[in-house]
């Protein structure tokens, strides 16, 4: 019975649904160079010094768009912000892959503010919108779990990637994958 509940819900939010299977690709989008960052950096001429200023960048350019997003959405809906963010997380891929250095990566990693910071606040409050009173936490239960399956899947294939095809390859895997 529980199987069918959840068989409703998929087919009763035909579009939540899409969306749900979009959020895998942009997860894995996002969650290839975050996973494999030392890789990319080393690419870039980087050490592990490198690496841990781009993962400080990315973490702490986050923190700004998510304290300020009740604000944020006041100024424009929500499923605006959920586009610019996916958008974002794209342009992140974009920019790894033209870096020539270091500083490229923390340039590309600053994106994260509005790319995965924005991307994660406001799909919670999207899924609150797109579905019946009383079905959010359903909704963000299964956003959650996209994101998780997505996580998964990158960090199973990004290694393999990395190592027999190279970390450009990988990036633009993760640059098409959020794409789509």
């Amino acid at each position: 019975e529980a199987m069918q509940t959840q068989d409703n819900f998929l087919k009763k939010y035909p579009r939540f649904t899409l969306f749900l299977i979009g959020t895998i690709f942009v997860q894995i989008g996002h969650t290839l160079p975050s996973s494999f960052m030392y890789q990319i950096i080393l690419e870039k001429n980087g050490t592990a010094e490198h690496q841990g200023i781009a993962t400080a960048v990315c973490a702490l350019s986050e923190l700004p768009i998510m304290f300020s997003f009740a604000w944020l959405l006041k100024k424009v809906n929500c499923d605006r912000w959920v586009r610019i963010g996916a958008l974002c997380m794209i342009l992140k891929n974009v920019i790894i892959l033209q870096a020539v250095s270091p500083a490229g990566v923390y340039l590309a990693q600053a994106t994260q503010m509005v790319g995965f910071g924005l991307y994660t606040v406001s799909v919670v409050t999207y899924a609150e919108l797109v579905v019946d009173k009383g079905e959010s936490v359903r909704a963000q239960s299964y956003m959650g779990a996209m994101g998780t399956i997505g996580s998964l899947i990158s960090n199973s294939i990004g290694g393999t990637i990395c190592q027999y095809y190279g970390v450009q390859t990988m990036v633009l895997v993760g640059l098409v994958t959020a794409t789509i």
